[in-house]
């Protein structure tokens, strides 16, 4: 395995700082010099050491980018199937439409031959009032 290297110049007294944080030496109190023990062992306990350790992690970062890939190749694909489903939902909706239109246009028309029928029957009637009373007056006066 390999040493990972940590930066602890941000620690005190790391960057040449004295006690006051001035930067007047590079003096480092013995509780500094345990603080940066104690870091370093930290960070060195947080960090696995090996190569196996960073080819596994990378191994799975490309396996998440892999898979973003293929997820986004989905979505592309959800999007175009969305809206070829939408055009036909639209075209779905015209045609209800237009049956509509025609059922509507049906109605009208048979409810004015249901009125033509009423008014003929009527009109028959009165066709057949009078010719009843034309024979009844020539059978009774031509006769």
């Amino acid at each position: 395995g390999g040493v990972v290297g940590v930066d602890f110049s941000s620690m005190p007294g790391a960057g040449g700082e004295g006690l006051d944080g001035g930067g007047g030496g590079s003096f480092m109190t013995p509780l500094e010099m345990q603080q940066l023990d104690s870091a370093s062992e930290q960070t060195q306990l947080l960090i696995p050491q090996g190569d196996s350790y960073l080819q596994t992690r990378a191994e799975a970062v490309e396996q998440i980018e892999s898979h973003i890939s293929e997820l986004g190749a989905v979505f592309q694909k959800l999007a175009g199937l969305v809206q070829h489903h939408g055009e036909l939902v639209q075209r779905v909706e015209d045609n209800v439409d237009d049956a509509h239109e025609n059922v509507e246009s049906g109605m009208g028309q048979l409810v004015k031959v249901l009125e033509g029928l009423k008014s003929g029957k009527m009109l028959g009637l009165k066709i057949t009032g009078i010719l009843v009373l034309f024979i009844i007056f020539f059978i009774t006066f031509l006769a």
